[in-house]
């Protein structure tokens, strides 16, 4: 969900027109690389989110 375009969480207030992740998804997938999100800090609050993007290494997919 958090990846299509205009996506925006309901009730936050943050700046931005929700589409940061859905870019990074695209240039992620024409690269063969991988996009996770994990809890930045489990059990505490506020929460937040990481956004992690692995790339393969070259010559191995």
């Amino acid at each position: 969900m958090v990846f299509q375009p205009f996506y925006r969480a309901l009730g936050t207030e943050a700046d931005g027109s929700g589409l940061g992740l859905s870019i990074v998804q695209e240039i992620a997938r024409q690269h063969s690389a991988e996009v996770t999100l994990e809890d930045a800090h489990p059990g505490v609050s506020p929460p937040g989110t990481r956004v992690a993007v692995r790339f393969a290494q070259a010559g191995v997919v």
